[in-house]
């Protein structure tokens, strides 16, 4: 047995007893109602949810995608996917909750296409901030969002969404390209950084030629070849005559302008071939490949005459000289006994008067 009072039906179970309350009529058909994600009346409405609910799917593939791509290397590994995506899906669902209970019919576009299409269009533009390899195929996205609208608008609402589509593609285009530009003034920085580290690592500061380091690396190279190749090879040591004193008598300052002087006369007389290095203090290695023993000496003679024929404004009657010691390599010895003779040919030049040149064979 049943009876009803007002929105409640009473049913009297006569066998146990018991009496259970279930609503009727309109109560029922509202709990109905707000329980069922699209409800099949007004249609207008269940239409525009469908097409929400179809944005939604679209989303949740472009997100797949964006995770796959941060996998891929396509994507930026520092891509905010799961902040842009959780942002977005909430907004949807207040789309969805206006458009559901019926909100949205008060505005001129019930379907919210304008808010909807310009939520899709900067979540695009955002992403491709984002993009590598793929940027030019995510550009594509935008078209999908267009399409969109293109039922639901007319032509001055769809030229105005083609503006805003055009126009956020303008600012991260001009965006990009500020940020390509940067990252290219970076990197030649950093190749010009490291050109200027590899020139410390090998040069010397004063004068600018070779370190010690740097020429006895070379030493090695030039002496697997020379060994190899059954080549000629002559390793000259020079010393400045009397640099002490030059220090003493007019400061370091002077020494230093000996020294650079030096250097660039040096640069300037021997071949380009010619591996010329400063040794240390006043010392000078120069390296002959491929050169005969007149030629070397020769070569030294020219710039031992040049450099006497300095002048310094510092000490305008200063005359500056040098010592060297020349030897030519021999197969099967090392650097250090190459080293060695062309340091004894140059003691016998300094014993026997320094400004001038000893050969040792």
């Amino acid at each position: 047995m049943s009876t009803s009072h007002n929105d409640i039906t009473v049913t009297r179970d006569e066998k146990n007893g018991k009496v259970e309350k279930k609503p009727s009529g309109q109560l029922q058909d509202c709990v109905s109602y707000v329980f069922t994600l699209i409800p099949a009346d007004p249609p207008e409405r269940a239409i525009r949810l469908r097409r929400q609910i179809m944005a939604l799917y679209s989303y949740c593939l472009l997100w797949a995608g964006t995770i796959i791509g941060v996998e891929l290397s396509a994507f930026a590994p520092d891509t905010p996917h799961l902040t842009l995506f959780s942002v977005l899906f909430a907004i949807n669902l207040v789309f969805f909750l206006i458009i559901r209970s019926g909100l949205s019919e008060r505005f001129a576009d019930p379907s919210l296409t304008i808010v909807q299409m310009a939520t899709g269009i900067v979540l695009t533009t955002v992403i491709l901030h984002y993009t590598r390899e793929l940027r030019g195929a995510m550009l594509s996205i935008y078209f999908m969002v267009m399409t969109f609208g293109i039922f639901a608008l007319d032509r001055r609402r769809q030229m105005a969404m083609a503006g805003f589509t055009l126009l956020c593609f303008t600012l991260l285009g001009g965006y990009i390209h500020n940020l390509q530009t940067r990252v290219r003034d970076q990197r030649e920085n950093l190749r010009d950084a490291h050109r200027r580290l590899e020139a410390i690592a090998v040069r010397d500061d004063l004068t600018g030629l070779y370190n010690r380091r740097h020429f006895l690396e070379r030493l090695e190279e030039e002496i697997s070849l020379a060994n190899r190749n059954h080549t000629s090879l002559y390793l000259a040591i020079i010393d400045l005559d009397h640099f002490k004193q030059v220090n003493d008598n007019h400061g370091h300052h002077s020494g230093d302008e000996v020294l650079s002087r030096f250097g660039r006369i040096a640069s300037q007389s021997l071949r380009k071939s010619d591996l010329l290095a400063r040794y240390g203090g006043e010392e000078f290695v120069v390296l002959f490949p491929h050169a005969s023993k007149s030629a070397c000496e020769a070569a030294l003679e020219r710039l031992r005459q040049q450099f006497s024929e300095q002048h310094y404004d510092f000490a305008p009657s200063l005359q500056t000289t040098f010592s060297a010691g020349l030897t030519a390599f021999q197969e099967g010895e090392t650097a250090d006994q190459l080293t060695k003779r062309a340091d004894t040919a140059l003691y016998e030049a300094k014993s026997h008067g320094r400004d001038r040149i000893i050969s040792l064979p």
